[in-house]
């Protein structure tokens, strides 16, 4: 990229490639199955995004590499993935959350896994400046300290 420096992250902005990184509340399923396939999420309010276009679609990739886009909808998205995280913790429908965090959750008891043989796809993470800056040291440490941070998430 021009003027600036590609990042990439394995997973997406929250989540790891580790397997299974979407989560709801053990209390959801009180009434209802788990889904047992990726296209069963369809039927099943998930926890989204805010974005332009909306965030209908999840990238979910299986343990042999194949990749599977399925719908998803729900009434409820947000623009912080705190937010996000609450709803979930609510039982309000099924999201995503970072390996760690969901690790603990499941651990603890207040989050269970949702199709954890499948992970999300990888995603590109951009660090855009103005020109020249990507010079300054203050802003070379800072992109050297995210990269680094990312690769442990990762």
């Amino acid at each position: 990229m021009k003027n600036g420096v590609s990042l990439r992250k394995k997973g997406c902005s929250t989540c790891s490639d580790k397997d299974g990184n979407e989560g709801i509340a053990p209390r959801y399923f009180v009434s209802r199955s788990k889904p047992k396939t990726p296209s069963d999420l369809s039927e099943y309010v998930c926890l989204r995004i805010v974005s332009n276009p909306p965030q209908d679609e999840w990238s979910l990739i299986d343990a042999k590499g194949n990749m599977e886009m399925v719908h998803v909808s729900g009434n409820f998205e947000a623009d912080d993935s705190r937010v996000l995280a609450d709803a979930m913790f609510a039982g309000l429908g099924i999201g995503i959350r970072p390996e760690k965090e969901l690790a603990a959750a499941a651990e603890a008891g207040t989050l269970v896994r949702v199709l954890p043989r499948y992970r999300f796809a990888s995603m590109e993470v951009y660090a855009m400046m103005s020109k020249g800056t990507s010079r300054l040291a203050r802003v070379s440490t800072f992109l050297d300290f995210f990269s680094q941070l990312l690769k442990e998430e990762a």
